[in-house]
């Protein structure tokens, strides 16, 4: 039997010359913050221990006939007992016939239901909406970057399905929803569960799935949709990064990988560079997390209203500002308990470090090893207070 590694790399090869022309050179296809009442709570700069500070901190789709089964699917049902192969019957009996009752999320290519396998596995199980070319790309793509990426931050690949004219993946089950959804969808008379500490905690775990993808695959991959809903959170508030839907192999050898015609991302996450240049690389998945890292710190929306402005804006042109003049309490969430000393530092030094993360030139940005260095060191410091001298 071959290896992961030797099949997916025969999915890819396969995978590509099914495409059309014009897709050869991918893979895939594509409230308001109100003043703080903080006067005597200062954040200084990090500490000497807290190494991580750049010198130079910036301030119509086309219906086609459905093939029987995917490229992808084919290969791996074919020749790999790692990934299992649903029959569509037990799929709808786990979902009990895709009842909405059982839906926990949908995004642009389908939806997301929870189900229970008959040997009582519980599963999220991803259904695509509809068939065309663009839905082939994405569910080749999800499946190519899934087999190829086993890191415990990001979801894990169970199986899959296709047939019947359906496009469904199995995956692992993340009981506590996706991060956008604990941070924006609680009732605002809930307690909040997302603690600083535990922020910081998750914002780590995604880093590393993410580093994972960039440094330990080969060739590396780009996500090119980091945000807060793409980042699942499962038992004990484990973090892992999902929808690889959109995902890009990085050729460093080609310029033009990306199609004009198409658009990555979401808007608020977007690398700005990405309109200029028409090319997403690893720095535009570092911009997103970037915007990922301002969104843990406020509890913001990525674009609102801001108590301080008339007109709606974007999360980075309200905190940057702000983390630039030393003022970071000025982002920090307001239904979180005011931070303690050692807290302060840590939210500081991560402030410094999302204002590198977002900043316009994509090649001045921190790597993403550079970026989980830098979490870590915040991570110990909100744990442990700073060792006086």
């Amino acid at each position: 039997m071959s290896s992961v590694s030797e099949l997916v790399d025969e999915v890819m090869s396969v995978a590509v010359c099914a495409t059309s022309s014009d897709q050869l050179r991918q893979i895939s296809p594509p409230k308001g913050l109100e003043e703080m009442d903080n006067e005597d709570l200062s954040f200084s700069r990090p500490s000497s221990f807290l190494l991580y500070r750049s010198p130079t901190m910036p301030v119509g789709r086309t219906h086609q006939k459905r093939p029987d089964e995917l490229v992808a699917v084919r290969l791996l049902k074919s020749r790999s007992s790692l990934l299992e192969h649903f029959t569509l019957d037990t799929l709808r009996a786990a979902t009990e016939e895709f009842d909405d009752n059982c839906r926990i999320g949908s995004g642009r290519f389908g939806s997301v239901y929870r189900g229970t396998l008959p040997d009582g596995r519980e599963v999220a199980i991803k259904r695509a909406k509809s068939w065309n070319r663009d839905i082939e790309m994405a569910f080749n793509s999800e499946m190519i970057a899934l087999a190829r990426a086993s890191h415990e931050n990001i979801v894990c690949l169970l199986g899959c399905c296709s047939e019947s004219g359906e496009c469904v993946l199995v995956s692992e089950l993340m009981i506590n929803g996706t991060l956008y959804d604990q941070l924006h969808k609680r009732s605002p008379m809930a307690a909040p569960v997302l603690w600083w500490r535990g922020r910081l905690t998750i914002a780590l775990h995604a880093a590393r799935g993410i580093e994972y993808m960039h440094v330990h695959t080969v060739p590396p991959i780009i996500h090119r949709d980091i945000k807060s809903a793409n980042i699942l959170l499962g038992n004990l508030w484990i973090a892992k990064v999902t929808n690889l839907g959109q995902s890009s192999v990085l050729n460093p050898l080609d310029d033009n990988g990306d199609n004009p015609q198409k658009q990555w991302g979401t808007a608020g996450y977007k690398d700005p560079e990405y309109y200029r240049l028409q090319h997403m690389m690893d720095k535009s998945d570092v911009y997103s997390f970037g915007v990922v890292l301002l969104e843990l710190m406020s509890g913001c929306h990525v674009v609102q209203r801001y108590a301080e402005s008339v007109m709606p804006k974007n999360i980075v042109d309200f905190a940057v500002p702000h983390i630039v003049a030393d003022d970071v309490a000025r982002v920090l969430d307001p239904r979180l308990p005011t931070p303690t000393s050692h807290e302060a530092e840590a939210l500081a030094y991560v402030g410094y470090l999302a204002a590198d993360c977002v900043g316009p030139i994509g090649h001045e940005r921190p790597s993403m090893t550079e970026v989980v260095d830098a979490l870590e060191r915040a991570v110990a410091a909100c744990s442990t207070p700073p060792v006086s001298p």
